[in-house]
């Protein structure tokens, strides 16, 4: 019967179930539910989910029966307690309820229904608060709600930002989320910290500064290991500005003044969004030479004209934006006198 009102090709209550959620988690807004009702076949539907489940709520709703299939999933990867007001919902069919909310998570067309039906219940659960109560080691395995990636990318944020460097820690994690099932949503967050990573790793190796070589030795030095750095700042950029905006690009801007008019044009192509990055200031603060300071903005005035010129020339329509990410401060004695 339930096969029936759900529309179901074979007698399968999962398949049942999944459909009648799917319609709705409030009863009077579920078509599907509705006819349930009208076939008097509500008492066999939560004879099926004790059964099966387990659900012995006094007062059944589906979204009741959503909240057990969710809890006994959290139970099941949560390294922690769960809260005192959720260990009421573990089943002792605590099995068939992972395996039902798996199914539905993977399902090849369903598990976008199943992303919106979490958020739902997110919110009743308080699972933000939770989890920001909790070390990202509690629930790292977890990937039932995209609130879990969202945490753990602005804790691992926090964690560079002042100062923490369990940087093989935080490679692990990632590689950890790369498996679950909203990492194609954070794919870009993820790539972006990770190349954050790598720069504060190679940042804390070389507090000191890089070592003075010869030419020829420092050439081999970058392209086996300092290349990391410019690789990271580049790459982060990308994946962040991608993360953002559909159909862009970053682009260093000593590349695109050496570009012939065909490969401008292709680099152009189909773009939203061209990021020109012009680092010849930041390059000269680097080293800690302020003398050259004065000299480096002249330098990236006329290279950034340049550029303005040379998209202007080759380019049929181009809308042309320049800022600035910071600016910089002078320990240097005063220049002019009056």
């Amino acid at each position: 019967m339930l096969a029936a009102l759900a529309k179901r090709p074979t007698l399968d209550f999962e398949d049942a179930l999944r459909v009648i959620l799917m319609n709705s988690l409030q009863e009077d807004e579920n078509t599907v539910w509705q006819n349930i009702v009208k076939c008097e076949s509500v008492d066999g539907f939560w004879k099926l989910t004790e059964k099966y489940y387990d659900y012995l709520a006094k007062e059944k709703s589906l979204q009741g029966l959503f909240t057990l299939f969710i809890i006994n999933s959290l139970c099941s990867v949560l390294n922690r307690t769960l809260p005192p007001e959720w260990q009421g919902l573990v089943s002792t069919k605590q099995a068939n309820c992972v395996v039902f909310l798996d199914h539905f998570m993977h399902h090849s067309v369903d598990s976008k229904v199943y992303d919106k039906l979490t958020e739902e219940i997110e919110a009743d659960l308080h699972l933000g608060e939770y989890l920001e109560q909790w070390d990202i080691q509690d629930y790292e395995q977890v990937d039932l709600f995209q609130a879990v990636d969202r945490s753990i990318i602005h804790k691992l944020i926090n964690s560079l930002l002042i100062g923490s460097e369990e940087f093989t820690q935080y490679r692990e994690i990632i590689s950890l989320r790369k498996t679950k099932h909203y990492y194609p949503e954070f794919e870009n967050y993820y790539a972006a910290l990770s190349w954050a990573i790598e720069m504060y790793a190679f940042k804390k190796k070389y507090i000191a500064g890089i070592p003075e070589r010869d030419a020829l030795a420092f050439f081999e030095a970058y392209t086996k290991e300092y290349f990391i750095m410019d690789q990271a700042y580049s790459s982060g950029r990308r994946k962040i500005l991608q993360s953002s905006v559909n159909d862009s690009e970053v682009v260093l801007l000593n590349d695109l003044i050496s570009m012939t008019r065909i490969e401008l044009r292709n680099t152009f192509k189909g773009k939203n969004v061209v990021y020109i990055y012009q680092n010849v200031i930041d390059s000269v603060g680097d080293k800690g030479d302020e003398s050259k300071t004065f000299q480096a903005v002249e330098q990236a005035f006329e290279e950034i004209e340049g550029a303005i010129r040379n998209i202007n020339k080759n380019l049929t329509e181009a809308n042309i934006y320049i800022t600035s990410d910071h600016g910089f401060a002078s320990s240097m004695s005063l220049i002019f006198k009056d």
